[in-house]
C-alpha cells in the first residue's frame, strides 16, 4: 500500500474587468493551483460539485474544491487574471457558507476549509472601507473582505466574489445566479503525493494542525479512494526509565518494574491527548515518535487498513520482520499504537498497540483517532520472553474489559458475546499454564467470532467492531513475537 499526504492550503480567488472568459484559466500562486471555470448561471451547489470532482491541472492524485480566501495578497495576485463581466453576469462562486458560527464573535459563516469568515454581526465588518476593526482583529487574521454593504440581512446562503455597485471588489452573500460568470477550484500545495517509499528520502508531511492535510485510502482497503484530514507531530521520547513491564495487576497504577505511560499534549493547552502506554519507547535509534490523528466522517465497515511505513519514515529505526530472524531480540521491532480522539474510550485508557504485520497498521474507522509510528517495546531489565509474556497478557485483559463493555452497552448479542469472552478467557488460561500454541489458536478463534459478529452500531459510539478487529491483529502479532522471544532466550 501507499500513503498519500497531501497538504491542501488555503486560497484567496478574486477577479478584475481586465481580461476575458474566453476559456479556463489555470494559475499557480504559493505553490497552489487555482482554475477560473467559465460556466454561465450555474448554481453553488453545482459549482461546489464540479470543483471536488474537476481532475487537477497537473494530473496529480489531489481532490479540487471551490476556492477560499485568506489574505489580500492573494486576491491582488489574482485579480489580474480574472474574467470581464459580461452584462449583468460579474461574479463568481467561492467556497463560504453562511452559518456554523458557534460562538465566533462577529462571525457570519465559514469557508468550506472551516475558516471563518466575519460579518457585520454585532458591528463587526472587516471590508476595504474599514480601516480599524475591533480590538482582537486584523485586516488579515481572518481575512474577510465584503463588498460595500454586504454582508446584507437577506437570506442568501453563500459566497461569490466580484465587484459590488460602487465596482469595488469583495464578497458578496448570494444566493441568485443571475450574476454568475462561473467558479473557481483550488488544489493544494505543488507537491506530487508521496508513496511510502518515496518517503525513504523524504515526503511531503506538515508538523501540527495543518487544514487540509489528506490521507487518500489505496486500493487494497475497505475504504478505497476516501480521504481523511491528517495532522501530525514529531515528540521526543527517549527516556529509557519511562519503560517497563505493562501493568501487571491492571489497576492502571505504576507499580515498581511497571513503565511510565507518556502523556502527550499535542495542542499545547496541558492537557494530554495521547497516552502511550509505559512498555512503548521510541526506537533508541532516533529517538522520536511521529504521531498523526486522522478526523473524518468516513464511515468503512470495521477497521481501515492503513500504512505504518515506520521504516519509511523513520529510515534508521527498528525494523519489522514477519519471521524473526535467529539471534534477533523481538523487542527491537517497530510497532504501531492506536488510541481513539478521546483515550478514555480505550478501556486501558491510553493507547495500545496494533500492529499486526510489517509495513501496515490498522486505525478505527468512522471516527477520529490517532496513531503512532516510531514506537517499540521495550520492557526495561525483563528478558525479551517475560517482556512479551506481559504484554500478551495484558493485551488479552483489555480486549476482554472491551468485549465486557460491549455486552453492556448493547453493541452484542449475548451468542457473540458468549462465543468473544469465552475465547479470550480461554486464551488467558492457556498463556497462564505456558501453553502458547493453544493461545495462539484461541486468539485466532476471537478475531473469526469478533469479524463474524453482528453489531448493534446505535448503541454505543464506539466502533467495536473496528475494536476487536485491530485488538484481535496485535494479539496474533504478539502472539508471534512472543514465540520468538521464547527462543530468543532460550539460545
Amino acid at each position: 500500500m501507499n500513503m498519500f499526504f497531501v497538504a491542501r492550503g488555503v486560497l484567496a480567488l478574486a477577479l478584475t474587468a481586465a481580461s476575458t472568459l474566453a476559456s479556463a484559466q489555470v494559475f499557480q500562486f504559493d505553490g497552489r493551483y487555482y482554475e477560473v471555470v467559465p460556466s454561465s448561471g450555474i448554481s453553488w451547489a453545482q459549482a461546489n460539485a464540479a470543483a471536488s470532482s474537476r481532475p487537477h491541472p497537473a494530473g496529480l492524485n489531489i481532490q479540487g474544491q471551490l476556492a477560499t480566501i485568506a489574505s489580500p495578497e492573494e486576491e491582488l495576485e489574482i485579480r489580474a487574471r480574472v474574467p470581464a463581466p459580461q452584462g449583468a453576469r460579474n461574479e463568481l462562486w467561492v467556497g463560504g457558507k453562511k452559518g456554523g458560527c458557534g460562538s465566533a464573535p462577529g462571525c457570519f459563516g465559514r469557508w468550506i476549509n472551516g475558516g471563518l469568515i466575519l460579518g457585520q454581526e454585532g458591528g463587526l465588518i472587516l471590508d476595504h472601507d474599514n480601516v480599524d476593526p475591533p480590538e482582537g482583529f486584523t485586516r488579515d487574521n481572518p481575512y474577510t473582505n465584503w463588498q460595500t454593504g454586504q454582508p446584507d440581512d437577506s437570506n442568501d446562503q453563500t459566497v461569490a466574489y466580484g465587484p459590488g455597485a460602487d465596482g469595488l471588489f469583495g464578497l458578496d452573500n448570494q444566493s441568485k445566479t443571475n450574476a454568475i460568470l462561473g467558479y473557481v477550484v483550488e488544489w493544494g500545495v505543488n507537491y506530487t503525493p508521496q508513496s511510502g517509499q518515496a518517503c525513504l528520502t523524504g515526503c511531503n508531511l506538515p508538523e501540527g494542525t495543518v487544514l487540509g492535510s489528506v490521507y487518500k485510502f489505496p486500493a487494497g482497503t475497505n475504504a478505497v479512494g476516501k480521504q481523511i484530514d491528517v495532522s501530525s507531530w514529531v515528540v521526543q521520547d527517549n527516556d529509557p526509565d519511562r519503560c517497563g513491564l505493562p501493568d501487571s495487576n491492571f489497576n492502571k497504577v505504576v507499580d515498581d518494574g511497571e513503565g511510565t505511560p507518556l502523556r502527550v499534549d499535542l495542542d499545547g493547552n496541558g492537557q494530554a491527548d495521547v497516552i502511550l502506554s509505559g512498555f512503548t519507547c521510541a526506537h533508541p535509534q532516533v529517538g522520536e515518535v511521529v504521531i498523526f490523528h486522522t478526523k473524518s466522517d468516513v464511515k468503512p465497515n470495521g477497521a481501515v487498513q492503513v500504512e505504518n511505513f515506520t521504516g519509511n519514515l523513520l529510515p534508521t529505526a527498528y525494523p519489522c520482520h514477519s519471521q524473526i530472524p535467529r539471534n534477533w531480540n523481538p523487542t527491537h521491532e517497530a510497532i504501531g499504537l492506536w488510541q481513539t480522539d478521546l483515550y478514555t474510550e480505550m478501556a486501558e485508557d491510553e493507547a495500545t498497540d496494533s500492529t499486526f504485520a510489517c509495513g501496515s497498521d490498522r486505525t478505527k474507522g468512522g471516527k477520529g483517532s490517532y496513531w503512532v509510528v516510531g514506537a517499540s517495546i521495550n520492557c526495561g531489565d525483563a528478558d525479551a520472553y517475560t517482556c512479551f509474556l506481559q504484554v500478551m497478557l495484558y493485551k488479552l485483559h483489555w480486549a476482554l474489559e472491551d468485549a465486557k463493555q460491549a455486552t453492556a452497552a448493547g453493541v452484542l448479542s449475548s451468542g457473540d458475546a458468549g462465543k468473544i469472552q469465552n475465547a479470550l478467557t480461554t486464551s488467558i488460561a492457556d498463556l497462564n499454564k505456558g501453553n502458547i500454541t493453544e493461545c495462539r489458536k484461541h486468539v485466532l478463534d476471537f478475531s473469526k467470532f469478533a469479524r463474524a459478529a453482528k453489531y448493534n452500531t446505535s448503541a454505543s459510539p464506539i466502533n467495536f467492531s473496528a475494536q476487536f478487529e485491530m485488538r484481535g491483529d496485535a494479539l496474533l502479532w504478539t502472539v508471534n513475537k512472543l514465540t520468538a522471544a521464547k527462543q530468543f532466550v532460550a539460545q
